[in-house]
């Protein structure tokens, strides 16, 4: 057989994810609109989507181009139907002709085409009116929706429509009703009356649409104003937000605006209260003034209430802060939370520091917002928490302490601050001071050498802390290991877990570290193994074999921990190290039905083992079928990596094209993609998928990859043939090409597609003609002639 050059899968992709280009649209925006309006009646697919689109794209609406675009709103192909109803809509008036046909759309089972037909009705204008008004008598209650919506988009020219419109609001459809209301809206303009009248509808969505409307007369009326003023006490949580909003931008008194906001504050309703807090910037109210209106209620006010009062204070900002004192005293009642007491405080801004660390010293509670909030003041509470550095409250000291320590960049004034506290009575102190020196570049040799100290302060806490830090600081690693070495042995497992930790974070090499690692590894706190085995993979393997034998024998012990969390480590460590021991590899198999987390670290693990996992092979097979969607689809990426067999791994993955979750048939399918041709038996089932637009994106990427075809798939990939699917119908050319003479039986079908398809010309069904040629001369193991291909 001579060899025959096929085009390449990847043009057909680029073309597929293409409109037609170049030259071949240059064609078609050359061709005359005659032309164009007689290829919406083609038979070939692509040539009336062509035209279709040409056609909108000119914008010149041409009586016979109408009526060229209203014959296609009955094309069996939705995109030419598209076409034309956007066609239509942008043809306004001049579409008036096709009012009929767009009209029996109105009812037709797709959401898009309806919503399409009703607006391009409603762009023909006044004209479409009296038509409209004529369909409502006898339509259907969804079809009156869709006149609804045309009517909306006429607008005033629609006032002859009003009656029909009110006696929708009385339907028992919904639906119906709120898109009746909204027509009248758009319909009523200055008619006061009629959008009063909505307001007092039964119905909240026509409620709400009553009071959009009214929000545009702006005026001091009083009608208007008592309409919203009923609406923040309305039945419906929707109304209430949108009348609270109405309100605050309406042309109406302060206090209004106050009393409705206020109100809103302590709504039941969370939205309600975060329409209040949105609503207070615009109703531009006086911030002192207002601030402690609503401050008043935090005592009283429900707890999401008063979270929203909270957040309204801080929105309010400085002028709010007079407001303090009665939050202070209202959260030794309620405690509010701690992260939005911070937020709050810190919006009054660095002149309530004081009265905060006073609040602090008689309300210890206070601890965690104050800290907080005087991190967020930054440089500008420095001043004051100098002031206070040396305060013979311990707390105050504290909070102090951890603000200087979050302040950035470190200015030598406040580094000299938290080197004099090193030593204060209190541990809480002494461990904040630490935790805040570690971030200081180039550490003094004297806080250095404080830090080597605090390694055996009195308190467990500032032990770990120091013994953290050692890490962080450059210091001589005989003094780093005596610390370390001693610390190994305290009593506290936060200390001995601190070394490892300490061990990770420096710079020294793992032969100097490894043996005290290997130590804590055999810890009886599972915290220290862990943070053990995480050192040990943080420093490496080592230089020399025996160091990798050691390391080996620790990890091996430490993947069949009792605890799951040193096991996990262990099995995170093996893939950072990349250790290939056999015995490594049954421990790692054997957790395979651990937890879920535990057997995907094992998965990760066992792939980075390629072949040589073969025996775990049957243990990943079962977890096929876990219940996980993501262990089964870790499953799927390891057994992939380490199944040998071909043909055994590709029926395994294509069980799995069946999977019920789209990200495991994704993965399925990208696996079977890696192996290409060897991946053929697989492509009937992945062919099959591209009629599934879930997964039609990643089958076709799959095909592509595989790019041939077993003679098992001629049957689907005949009956693929001519589809209108443009992918479905290009791939079953192109694999039926790769078939090549046993997919003869497709011989006639690709022949008088042929005739079909060739003398067109340019654009896609010159490519289709190309790849017809293609595949027939590969089926008669013929050389295409190069001027065809």
């Amino acid at each position: 057989m001579r060899k025959l050059s096929v085009l390449p899968l990847a043009l057909l992709f680029l073309f597929l994810c293409s409109q037609a280009s170049g030259q071949d649209a240059l064609a078609i925006r050359e061709k005359s609109a005659s032309d164009l309006t007689s290829e919406l009646t083609a038979g070939d697919i692509d040539v009336r989507r062509d035209a279709a689109y040409e056609l909108v794209r000119r914008l010149e609406f041409s009586p016979p181009v109408v009526r060229a675009l209203a014959n296609a709103l009955n094309d069996r192909d939705e995109q030419v139907q598209f076409q034309a109803l956007l066609g239509l809509s942008r043809a306004g008036a001049k579409a008036d002709s096709a009012f009929n046909q767009l009209a029996d759309l109105l009812e037709d089972r797709r959401d898009q085409i309806r919503y399409r037909a009703a607006t391009a009705l409603g762009s023909i204008g006044p004209a479409a009116v009296a038509p409209l008004i004529e369909l409502w008598d006898a339509a259907s209650e969804p079809r009156r929706v869709e006149i609804a919506k045309s009517l909306a988009i006429i607008g005033s020219q629609a006032k002859p429509a009003t009656e029909k419109l009110q006696s929708g609001l009385r339907s028992d459809s919904a639906q119906l009703r709120r898109f009746c209301a909204e027509a009248l809206a758009a319909i009523a303009g200055p008619d006061k009356t009629l959008m009063l009248s909505l307001t007092k509808n039964n119905d909240a969505v026509v409620r709400k649409v009553g009071l959009q409307a009214l929000a545009s007369f702006g005026a001091n009326d009083p009608e208007v104003t008592d309409a919203f003023q009923s609406a923040v006490g309305d039945a419906d949580a929707k109304v209430r937000e949108l009348a609270v909003v109405a309100i605050a931008r309406a042309n109406v008194s302060e206090e209004l605006k106050a009393e409705s906001i206020q109100r809103a504050l302590i709504d039941p309703v969370p939205a309600v209260q975060a329409a209040a807090v949105f609503s207070i910037e615009t109703a531009k109210l006086d911030g002192r003034d207002f601030a402690m209106r609503i401050a008043d209620q935090l005592a009283t006010a429900e707890s999401a209430a008063g979270n929203s009062i909270l957040i309204a204070l801080a929105s309010i900002g400085h002028d709010a802060a007079d407001a303090l004192p009665l939050i202070i005293q209202s959260h030794r009642t309620r405690r509010f939370d701690s992260d939005l007491l911070a937020k709050t405080f810190a919006s009054f801004e660095s002149p309530v520091v004081p009265a905060l660390l006073d609040a602090l010293q008689q309300d210890p509670a206070l601890e965690s917002a104050v800290a907080k909030s005087l991190s967020m003041l930054g440089k500008s509470a420095f001043p004051q928490l100098e002031k206070n550095i040396s305060s013979d409250n311990e707390l105050v000291r504290l909070v102090v302490i951890r603000a200087l320590g979050d302040l950035r960049p470190f200015e030598p004034v406040q580094i000299a601050h938290l080197e004099s506290a090193v030593h204060d009575p209190a541990w809480q102190v002494r461990q904040a001071v630490i935790q805040a020196t570690v971030h200081i570049q180039n550490a003094s040799p004297q806080l250095q050498e404080d830090i080597l100290a605090a390694t055996n302060d009195p308190a467990e806490l500032v032990r770990a802390a120091a013994v953290g830090a050692l890490g962080q600081l450059d210091i001589a690693s005989n003094l780093f290991m005596s610390a370390a070495e001693r610390s190994a042995k305290d009593e506290s497992a936060r200390v001995r877990a601190a070394v490892a930790d300490a061990i990770a974070s420096s710079k020294l090499k793992s032969e100097v570290v490894n043996d005290l690692l290997l130590g804590l590894c055999k810890d009886v706190t599972a915290s220290t193994r862990k943070s053990a085995i995480n050192a040990l993979s943080a420093k490496g393997t080592g230089a020399t074999d025996s160091a990798k034998s050691v390391l080996s024998d620790t990890l091996i012990n430490a993947l069949a921990d009792d605890d799951f969390d040193v096991r996990t480590a262990a099995t995170q460590a093996v893939v950072t190290l990349k250790l290939r021991d056999d015995r490594i590899l049954h421990a790692l198999t054997s957790n395979l039905q651990g937890t879920d987390e535990l057997s995907i670290e094992s998965l990760a693990a066992l792939s980075g083992f390629g072949s040589q996992a073969a025996t775990a092979i049957p243990e990943v097979t079962s977890l096929l079928a876990h219940k996980s969607v993501l262990l089964r689809r870790y499953a799927v990426e390891t057994l992939a990596d380490i199944e040998g067999d071909a043909p055994a791994l590709v029926t395994k993955l294509e069980r799995m094209l069946d999977d019920a979750d789209w990200d495991v048939r994704r993965t399925a399918a990208a696996a079977l993609g890696d192996m290409g041709p060897t991946a053929k038996p697989a492509v009937a089932k992945l062919f099959e998928m591209l009629k599934n637009e879930e997964d039609s994106d990643f089958a076709s990427g799959a095909l592509r990859a595989i790019d041939a075809a077993p003679v098992e798939a001629l049957p689907v990939l005949m009956a693929g043939l001519g589809s209108e699917d443009r992918r479905t119908g290009f791939y079953s050319i192109s694999l039926l090409g790769k078939i090549g003479p046993p997919a003869a039986d497709a011989l006639p079908k690709l022949e008088k597609m042929l005739q079909e398809y060739d003398g067109d010309g340019g654009g896609r069904s010159g490519f289709v003609v190309r790849m017809i040629r293609q595949a027939i001369a590969s089926i008669k193991g013929e050389e295409l002639d190069p001027e065809q291909s």
